[in-house]
């Protein structure tokens, strides 16, 4: 009896423990979603930034910075 009951016990640590380890995964998965809708975030803004920077001409001698933007 004493054997089944150590069993028992075996198998509810187990589960426990597999419970946790799912819990663990679930909580990374999650992060890596909110990571990945930053990231998305983050190359629609640049794409913004893009169409924006690339509506006008370039002068080739400023380092890339818009010719008629009037930065100097």
């Amino acid at each position: 009896m004493e054997t089944q009951e150590r069993l028992i016990v075996h198998e509810q640590e187990g589960r426990r423990d597999a419970e946790a380890r799912l819990r663990q995964a679930e909580d990374e998965l999650n992060k890596a979603k909110d990571t990945i809708r930053q990231l998305e975030d983050t190359v629609k803004s640049l794409q913004e930034v893009g169409k924006r920077y690339n509506r006008e001409p370039l002068d080739p001698n400023r380092s890339g910075k818009n010719f008629s933007s009037g930065f100097k």
